[in-house]
């Protein structure tokens, strides 16, 4: 969560290739050792906005997508 929080503050500073990273590493810890769904999508969501401030419109969508399905499997 710790990197999520991380890449949130580089998205709010602008930095945003450094948030995509960020949140990259922090979903590759909820992909293999963190079984924690909600998390998984709300670290989504954020990377989504970071890519879609970048003007990654593709990957915006699908992580955003990715956030929503998940979001939606949980009753969320």
């Amino acid at each position: 969560m710790a990197r999520r929080g991380r890449g949130l503050l580089a998205t709010a500073q602008g930095d945003l290739a450094d948030a995509v990273n960020q949140l990259e590493r922090a979903l590759a810890v909820y992909d293999t050792s963190l079984v924690m769904p909600f998390e998984r999508g709300r670290t989504l969501h954020a990377r989504g906005q970071a890519h879609r401030r970048a003007g990654h419109r593709r990957a915006a969508r699908t992580d955003l997508e990715d956030a929503s399905a998940i979001f939606a499997d949980l009753g969320a």
